[in-house]
């Protein structure tokens, strides 16, 4: 059996799981709302775009998209989201081990990164 843990650092231990991806993304978000999450809310569209946290740090909102792909990329929920909320920054928390800039104030951020280090509220502040 596959431990939290094991997820978070050594993210393709839960590959074989039938629902990896929902279930990567349900223990990020979990652990996310353990940390530095104020105010945190879910946030989804009507035609079906959505964003897994957002949360506020000194009144300025952040975002966070969890994917399990070791090279996320730029969506159109993530784009919308920042139209529509007017959000400081967004960090796609996904697996593997670099931080890569998206474009700018988007960032993928390793998840163990940001279950640890307060990147996220950084990106708010940024």
């Amino acid at each position: 059996m596959t431990s939290q843990t094991d997820l978070l650092e050594r993210p393709k231990a839960g590959l074989e799981r039938p629902k990896a991806g929902a279930s990567w993304e349900e223990l990020v978000v979990g652990q996310l709302l353990r940390g530095d999450a104020g105010d945190p809310w879910f946030w989804s569209a009507h035609a079906g775009a959505e964003i897994d946290l957002i949360a506020s740090h000194d009144g300025r909102r952040w975002a966070s998209r969890v994917k399990r792909a070791d090279q996320p990329r730029v969506t159109r929920p993530i784009r919308e989201a920042v139209t529509d909320l007017d959000l400081r920054g967004v960090a796609v928390v996904r697996a593997g081990t670099r931080r890569l800039t998206l474009t700018p104030g988007i960032e993928a951020i390793p998840a163990a990164e940001a279950l640890t280090s307060g990147a996220l509220a950084a990106l708010a502040a940024g």
